[in-house]
């Protein structure tokens, strides 16, 4: 939805982000069914303290931001990957890339294998009229909310978030 560009975040987006996230929300609930997927998920929590959605949440996050490589999108075209494909070539390879929508889906998906609730928000920066740009999973969990925006780059600091969409996965 957005990307970084020397440093800088550069401006593009979506005013109406509902018809993508839709989109997203489909293929991670039709990928969060398969057995596979879901066995997945259950080993990457194994290890969670107590078995809590917070410990969980936070397992998955971890092994998301070891796997995952963000790459920005090289045009303006929101392309979508099947989640599950991103797990498998995790598995294959040990890391996958991919953009923020894609990142999204992969740690929503693995959430819901898990049972923790979760929803995709859009964000906005800087100005409340500027368009959405990034799109991260929010788990919910009882110590509150787990932020997945495990694509923000290194060098970048805290960027004011204008305005947010919603969809619950």
């Amino acid at each position: 939805m957005g990307k970084v560009l020397n440093g800088q975040w550069e401006i593009m987006g979506t005013n109406n982000p509902a018809g993508t996230l839709r989109r997203m929300d489909a293929l991670t609930r039709q990928d969060s069914q398969l057995p596979d997927s879901i066995l997945a998920a259950n080993s990457i929590v194994m290890t969670a303290d107590g078995h809590s959605p917070y410990a969980m949440a936070q397992e998955i996050k971890e092994w998301c931001s070891q796997h995952f490589h963000y790459i920005p999108d090289l045009d303006e075209m929101q392309v979508l990957k099947s989640p599950h494909y991103l797990l498998q070539q995790a598995q294959k390879y040990g890391v996958v890339a991919g953009n923020c929508a894609d990142a999204a889906m992969l740690s929503a998906m693995l959430c819901i294998c898990d049972g923790i609730p979760c929803y995709f928000e859009a964000r906005a920066f800087i100005k409340p009229d500027n368009p959405y740009q990034h799109v991260v999973t929010v788990a919910q969990t009882e110590k509150g909310l787990v932020d997945f925006d495990i694509t923000k780059p290194s060098n970048i600091g805290d960027i004011v978030i204008s305005r947010r969409y919603k969809v619950k996965v």
